[in-house]
């Protein structure tokens, strides 16, 4: 998710300015806000789940 939001950033840099440009930051950073969770908890809870089906390689 940083990295689709710092390229919107670039992007919006380049071309907009005053009001649009704010206004294309600020819905940039709604609609790149990520949920925070447990990577280590969810890949445990992945391999669990490929072992459960036989399908861990």
């Amino acid at each position: 998710m940083e990295k689709v939001r710092q390229a919107g950033q670039e992007a919006i840099l380049s071309f907009a300015e005053g009001e649009e440009h704010s206004q294309l930051l600020m819905g940039l950073k709604h609609f790149t806000q990520g949920q925070r969770f447990n990577i280590k908890d969810a890949r445990r809870r992945i391999a669990r789940t490929m072992i459960a089906e036989g399908k861990y390689v």
